[in-house]
């Protein structure tokens, strides 16, 4: 079974519950995300993003997974905020989601500049509902040969804030016959995928009657854009955001935007 293969409807979200417990509230409360390597050590990513982005104008701006906002914070600040006219701020906890809001509205010089707050992972459908379907798109994402390299060593590292790993598996990201990613997940619930080239050329294609599709590979993963023609929203999905989320959630997130 392909991508195309999956319901066209997206799903109801999944449940999320033991992730949150176990890691993303953990970090929350304790305030490690910010100076944690794992958020800290993949400034490439970036780079690219704003180059993508430019000083180009959008009605939206959908952050996802945002977290603190202390990464995307860095992208913002290079663009023309007021040429936006809503920016709309998601992730699963809700204290980092308020972080995010205090940085956001600190650099906004337009009050007319609305900023919206939705808790949840984004594959579920009061995500998705907000999200028009020929949104453009950046995804950030880690690679799987930069995992059995410092991806494992910055696991050893920092196994105090993300656990210990407990299993390694090797997966078809998108169902396409690709055994190139990997799955790793941690004794506290902390799971990513390190995605395969071939997978990522494979999602590229996917997406390539619906616009421009580019790929930027930097040392620790991938810059995925894609360009719808004529959209004036964009989602930012950095970091491994979607390699957060399990493989169903996964699917039916990227399967949202490849409905005709």
């Amino acid at each position: 079974m392909k991508l195309d293969d999956y319901p066209i409807e997206p799903c109801q979200g999944f449940d999320t519950s033991a992730q949150i417990k176990n890691f993303w509230d953990h970090i929350c409360k304790d305030s490690v995300y910010d100076g944690a390597d794992m958020t800290t050590d993949n400034i490439e990513e970036l780079e690219v993003v704003s180059e993508i982005i430019g000083t180009r104008g959008f009605d939206t701006i959908f952050l996802a997974g945002v977290a603190t906002l202390c990464r995307e914070i860095e992208v913002m600040k290079k663009m023309d905020l007021g040429k936006v006219s809503t920016i709309i701020l998601n992730d699963l906890i809700e204290g980092f989601i308020e972080t995010a809001y205090a940085r956001i509205t600190g650099i906004l010089s337009d009050a007319r500049t609305k900023v919206g707050k939705i808790i949840g992972d984004i594959s579920q459908n009061d995500v998705l509902s907000l999200i028009p379907r020929d949104t453009e798109i950046v995804l950030g994402v880690y690679k799987e040969n930069a995992l059995f390299g410092f991806g494992l060593a910055t696991y050893v590292k920092n196994r105090e804030i993300v656990g210990n790993i407990v299993d390694i598996q090797k997966v078809d990201v998108f169902g396409n016959g690709f055994m190139d990613s990997y799955s790793v997940r941690t004794d506290k619930g902390f799971t990513s995928i390190w995605f395969g080239e071939s997978s990522i050329r494979a999602l590229e294609a996917m997406f390539l009657k619906k616009g421009k599709v580019s790929v930027t590979e930097i040392p620790k993963g991938f810059v995925v854009h894609i360009r719808p023609f004529d959209s004036k929203n964009i989602l930012l999905a950095l970091n491994n955001v979607p390699g957060n989320l399990s493989l169903d959630q996964l699917r039916n997130f990227l399967k949202f935007f490849l409905y005709e």
